[in-house]
């Protein structure tokens, strides 16, 4: 069956569900299962696909689990030690390198069917440190009388079938459970998503020093707030990493761009595009303070310069001013301008493609339309 499933992941499950009702006697709806498994962890579980014999859950959990790169991120510059505590165990990524920083791991997930999967996957992967106590966070915590070294919890952020990101809405609820936590560890680490707004993020989880903003090919996939000790998290820092660009990392503090000063002005040679971890964080202003940079316009996240800057995101020069041709082609930005890129292409007849870039933009001049090339 292993070797079906492996030669079938480039194939359509839905359109080879139409042609099996089943396989050696399994039902062919727990062979799609895997199939689509292994598509979902080619990408994002290479550890998990690499490896024969894993079982692989039903869809929703593979979605919802950590990716290898985010999980091996969060951990990595984390002292070793005694114990950790995963409180949202699901499919087992986190706990699987949580098992590699500490001597022993709590895996904590109530769906018992799920915790069977893992376990049996941990005996594939070669873990043997972690133990997986299959109750719901909040009577594991209820009875928990030991302090870990590391708390981690990742809550569930469906309810009732559809998406929330608001804390209070997760499950588990952190508003109701983090006094507990933070009196059982030493250090507590909460994944949120990214739609979460960080200021409403500090207000519950209120001991917070540090929050990680954090994306991947600029798209940001989550934040992570980081407790040490159960004292008030005083201006906490609030660091923007761009997983593709890791020399593209910026800190803040949200005093700092509160005191920050701006100028704006219209757009010289160079056009600067925060990535979008640092547009997350917030850093609308200390960025341009920092770089000797001017703003746009206030409502429009781009900045400019006369002379090139390091600069953590995308960076375009100008060379002209838009005038309309024939077969031009472009890759097209538009930020804070009245049309679309789609609108632009069908408006001007630009297609997809090459070397150039079209930027649409509003600066203090006004609406703008200009060729660029794309430096970063």
């Amino acid at each position: 069956m292993q070797a079906f499933i492996s030669s079938s992941e480039a194939e359509d499950v839905a359109d080879l569900s139409l042609r099996k009702t089943d396989f050696l006697g399994v039902p062919f709806q727990i062979v799609a299962q895997q199939i689509v498994g292994r598509q979902l962890a080619k990408g994002k579980l290479p550890s998990w696909y690499r490896q024969s014999n894993i079982i692989y859950p039903p869809r929703l959990s593979l979605e919802q689990c950590s990716s290898e790169q985010t999980a091996a991120f969060r951990l990595s510059g984390m002292e070793p030690g005694r114990l950790a505590v995963d409180l949202t165990g699901g499919f087992g990524v986190d706990s699987y390198y949580l098992a590699r920083k500490f001597d022993r791991v709590l895996m904590v997930e109530p769906d018992a069917e799920l915790a069977r999967i893992v376990e049996h996957n941990y005996s594939m992967l070669g873990i043997t440190n972690v133990e997986i106590v299959s109750e719901r966070a909040e009577n594991f915590l209820a009875t928990f009388s030991g302090t870990s070294d590391l708390m981690y919890v990742d809550p569930s952020r469906r309810l009732a079938g559809r998406r929330v990101f608001r804390l209070q809405d997760c499950q588990p609820n952190l508003t109701e459970l983090y006094p507990a936590m933070i009196q059982a560890t030493h250090s507590l680490m909460v994944k949120a998503s990214p739609l979460l707004d960080i200021k409403d993020g500090l207000r519950i989880l209120h001991c917070t020093s540090e929050v990680q903003v954090v994306a991947v090919a600029n798209e940001c996939r989550e934040l992570v707030f980081k407790s040490s000790g159960n004292g008030e998290g005083i201006d906490p820092v609030i660091r923007a990493i761009e997983l593709s660009d890791p020399s593209g990392s910026w800190e803040i503090t949200i005093s700092e761009e509160e005191r920050a000063k701006v100028t704006f002005g219209p757009a010289s040679k160079f056009v600067y595009e925060p990535h979008a971890a640092l547009l997350k964080a917030g850093a609308f202003k200390s960025i341009a303070d920092r770089l000797g940079l001017q703003k746009l316009h206030p409502s429009t996240h781009l900045y400019t310069s006369e002379d090139l800057r390091r600069f953590p995101g995308r960076i375009f020069e100008l060379t002209e001013k838009f005038v309309q041709g024939k077969n031009q082609r472009a890759n097209l930005v538009t930020r804070n301008y009245p049309l679309t890129p789609e609108q632009l292409k069908a408006k001007y007849n630009i297609k997809d493609g090459g070397d150039q870039y079209l930027l649409g933009f509003t600066d203090q001049m006004g609406k703008q339309l200009w060729w660029a090339n794309r430096l970063k």
